[in-house]
């Protein structure tokens, strides 16, 4: 294959396994990023460029020779109650200058990061389809909204291939502990720890990101036109529940406490899965109980 794919933010938790699945995929993997994080690691053949995604020149000399895009960075979380003129000067106007340079530098792909756990808002138990309407809860999901839109109008226009994955929950080896988000890890921690741990959402679809970065490869290979795609694994996991597989992995008791759930969540989320069956053939491969215990092994070895 030896055709280059440009991961922006290829440094972080998800955009490190989809670098190692790329290149095992065949491609040449050029990283973006204005830095890799501490706790993944990058194939030793991955091209790493350390820039600012606001540099339309050094975003344009990225982007040059490449066939595919992978747009991963985000400079919030769903957590986050961040003024939405911030989310859209932080987010969607770096990504909007993407598209601009897309043309005039011969990239015929790009797969997009979007959130299925926030565009959708508060849809109720049963597993979201990709039809569903988008009606986000917090700033970052109303950013993820808006970019869908105009990525939707780049692939009407241009003729381009455009594909927008809707991950649910990812965890895995190379998620911070110490972060904003990513329960898994960060539970993990504090339960190892005996330190006290919070609950203060119902259910939620946890997918292994390995799992994940097997799709983004798979998205960026597909051929012209608009993909939008849940890539989840249809399966809802309470917290409690979750807590726990932890309790079981981790060999010692969590302290809990509980609050309210926050006005930016919502009570489930569960991503139906058939559109990215049916469109690229994907399907996770690592059920909870494992990916857990896998996160959990690579995790003693950081603490």
């Amino acid at each position: 294959m030896n055709e280059t794919v440009l991961l922006l933010g290829g440094g972080g938790f998800i955009g490190s396994h989809v670098a190692a699945a790329a290149t095992a995929g065949g491609y040449r993997v050029r990283v973006f990023d204005r830095q890799v994080s501490p706790w993944v690691t990058l194939p030793s053949t991955a091209e790493v460029v350390i820039g600012d995604c606001a540099d339309s020149m050094a975003l344009r000399a990225a982007l040059a020779g490449c066939m595919g895009v992978v747009q991963l960075i985000s400079s919030s979380v769903p957590g986050d109650a961040s003024p939405l003129g911030r989310e859209v000067r932080d987010n969607v106007l770096p990504t909007l200058d993407l598209l601009d340079l897309l043309p005039e530098t011969g990239v015929r792909s790009i797969v997009f990061a979007s959130s299925g756990g926030t565009v959708y808002g508060d849809h109720g138990p049963a597993p979201i389809t990709e039809g569903e309407r988008l009606a986000p809860r917090c700033s970052h999901g109303v950013g993820k909204t808006v970019v869908e839109q105009c990525l939707a109008f780049h692939a009407r226009t241009t003729g381009a291939a455009v594909t927008i994955l809707r991950p649910s929950n990812p965890y895995g080896p190379g998620q911070s502990p110490m972060g904003r988000q990513g329960v898994i890890p960060i539970f993990m921690r504090k339960v190892s720890l005996g330190e006290e741990i919070t609950l203060f959402y119902p259910v939620r679809d946890y997918v292994y990101v390995e799992d994940l970065a097997a799709a983004f490869v798979q998205a960026v290979g597909a051929s012209g036109g608009l993909r939008v795609l849940n890539a989840g694994t249809g399966q809802g996991t309470s917290l409690e529940s979750l807590v726990g597989l932890i309790e079981s992995v981790v060999g010692r008791r969590a302290r809990v406490a509980r609050r309210d759930q926050r006005g930016c969540d919502v009570a489930a989320n569960i991503l139906a899965t058939d559109g990215i069956r049916r469109t690229l053939g994907w399907r996770p491969q690592v059920d909870l109980a494992t990916g857990l215990a896998r996160t959990w092994s690579w995790l003693q070895g950081t603490l």
